[in-house]
């Protein structure tokens, strides 16, 4: 697999523009680097990075943000006379970012815990040039470098990867300042050939870069984000350009798909829903130039990243309950030589004697069922709340599938009961798989792992005397050594990571422990529902 970078840096790589960055195989994870001229391709540097090239990324970069809303007037004689509305629009976002370059423009770098925050000015005019030219005239002496800033925390995506908080910065432009001298704020004269019509453009930019940590504040300013905002704005117009809506509304959201290692940021029109038309379809185009699977929702408008701290593996605000609880556990599978098949994605840990209701000794198949509903409103499937017991045992009776005396009772429900309720509220189709005995899960490995690797839902055990969530295998198909990746529904505790894990209420188990304790047992069958994800984007 060969990745051309364009680079900006070093002189030398300059003058070619090109280095090329090979992986020769899966089994050899050594990454190697060839700065490319037309005479010749050289060695630069080799880099291993074993199963997480993400980690090597962070040890030397760090992520720069800049968020920010415009309300851009645009006067125009008609805007069913194209030529006047596309040369009224061409000249407000070039004034916009000439305003950007402009000496008014301050930047405010949001500290950390030991940096205060600092002020920016007067550095960017000569922006353009400095990138066509290389000229380094605006660095000086004891600038402050982008690692002096930035957060010491950790922010980890959905699907498991972490990196740096972002540092932020913050745009103002000085309205009044023109010479050093402080004026009154001033009216603009924007001219239009005959009856002018106004539109406010609403428009939110989000824009993220990688950055190297040594890069001084005033290059990142110039180089990194008045570079992307530009980019960002000249993207918004050309959107412009195509349609503009009565109240136009272009928002940017920042994105971390599975298999990236770094976020990027994508524009939608909010005059559109999510559902609608040009909305699915403009996701489409995103997915196929991303190269990201078509079946699944990931560039939705909820999946954008919020960079709030410890947002997984910690109690939310405002929630009782803690998200992905598997992640980052301290124990292992034991199983040597095997292949680890993990849900995708994020859920929450729903367990007895929560929401002040006591269901201990027969809620752990409701708990489970409403572990698995939580992963679908999580991936975005739905809008709907997470069923209670109540709400559950009405479907099943609304469907005929129960009498009527169910309703309030302390019955238990097993997975088929499940698979009613997920396509009742959900639409969500699943599979059930069986098992007459104990001893015959392990023979099991190879399909829930597949199931994991291509629906990568929350699996419900039932059957026997107790129900489970399976969130994953690890089986090593040659030895048919095998461990199930188990979050325990009946835990009875408070939302306390350490403790959980400590009990063994979300753990590895293995079919028979060391001590010979069986966790399936041979005597009771198992139905293993497997919820289908849902074909769309």
């Amino acid at each position: 697999m060969e990745v051309a970078l364009a680079v900006n840096g070093d002189d030398s790589c300059k003058k070619s523009g090109l280095i090329i960055a090979c992986l020769e195989s899966a089994d050899n994870q050594s990454l190697k680097f060839y700065h490319g001229t037309s005479q010749s391709l050289n060695t630069v540097e080799s880099v291993v990075h074993p199963g997480n090239p993400g980690a090597h990324l962070w040890k030397k970069m760090c992520l720069l943000r800049c968020k920010l809303h415009i309300q851009l007037p645009l006067y125009a004689s008609g805007f069913d006379n194209p030529s006047d509305y596309s040369r009224q629009l061409e000249a407000a976002f070039s004034n916009l970012i000439k305003k950007l370059r402009g000496d008014a423009l301050y930047c405010i770098v949001e500290g950390s815990s030991t940096t205060p925050r600092k002020v920016v000015s007067g550095i960017f005019k000569d922006s353009d040039n400095f990138h066509q030219s290389g000229n380094k005239s605006h660095t000086t002496q004891g600038d402050s470098q982008c690692s002096d800033f930035c957060p010491s925390s950790v922010f980890t995506s959905s699907h498991g990867l972490q990196m740096p908080m972002p540092l932020n910065f913050v745009l103002l432009i000085h309205q009044s300042l023109e010479k050093g001298i402080n004026l009154a704020p001033f009216a603009e004269y924007l001219p239009a050939n005959g009856e002018a019509i106004l539109r406010v453009l609403n428009l939110d930019l989000d824009i993220i870069s990688v950055a190297h940590r040594e890069l001084s504040v005033h290059e990142a300013i110039s180089s990194l984000i008045l570079t992307a905002l530009t980019d960002q704005l000249y993207a918004m117009r050309d959107m412009l350009l195509e349609e503009i809506p009565e109240h136009p509304e272009l928002c940017s959201y920042v994105f971390c798909p599975p298999g990236f290692a770094h976020p990027i940021s994508c524009i939608y029109n909010l005059n559109y829903g999510e559902s609608e038309f040009k909305t699915v379809e403009w996701r489409k185009l995103l997915h196929q130039r991303l190269s990201l699977p078509m079946d699944r929702p990931l560039l939705r408008r909820a999946n954008a990243l919020s960079f709030t701290q410890n947002e997984f593996g910690a109690q939310k605000q405002g929630t009782q309950r803690l998200s992905n609880v598997h992640v980052n556990m301290p124990t292992s599978s034991g199983v040597v030589g095997g292949q680890c098949s993990l849900i995708h994605g994020s859920y929450e840990y729903y367990h007895y004697l929560q929401d002040s209701f006591n269901d201990s000794g027969w809620g752990c198949a409701y708990r489970s069922l409403q572990t698995i509903f939580s992963w679908f409103k999580l991936q975005n499937y739905t809008v709907l709340d997470v069923p209670m017991h109540g709400k559950i045992q009405e479907i099943l009776v609304k469907i005929g599938d129960k009498e009527p005396s169910f309703k309030g009772s302390q019955n238990w429900i097993g997975a088929i009961e499940l698979s009613f309720v997920l396509d009742e509220l959900l639409g969500v189709s699943s599979k059930i798989l069986n098992v007459r005995s104990g001893a015959e899960v392990p023979e099991k490995c190879r399909e829930l792992a597949l199931h994991f690797e291509t629906q990568g839902t929350p699996v419900m055990i039932g059957g026997g005397v107790l129900a489970y969530t399976l969130l994953g295998v690890d089986y090593n198909d040659t030895t048919g050594d095998c461990a199930f990746l188990i979050l325990d529904p009946h835990y009875t505790g408070g939302e306390d990571l350490r403790t959980i894990w400590a009990g063994g209420w979300c753990g590895w188990k293995k079919p028979v422990n060391s001590k010979g304790e069986e966790f399936f047992l041979r005597d009771k069958f198992y139905n293993f529902l497997l919820p289908q994800r849902p074909n769309t984007i």
